[in-house]
């Protein structure tokens, strides 16, 4: 059960990682589709 735990919470953090990516693209737009 640990484990599964400690798994979930480093895919909650990698989930997190990627959105603020996302957010930071959306916001340089353009620049980072070109």
């Amino acid at each position: 059960m640990g484990n599964l735990r400690s798994m979930i919470g480093l895919h909650d953090r990698r989930v997190r990682l990627r959105m603020v990516d996302l957010m930071l693209r959306l916001r340089y737009g353009g620049f980072a589709l070109t």
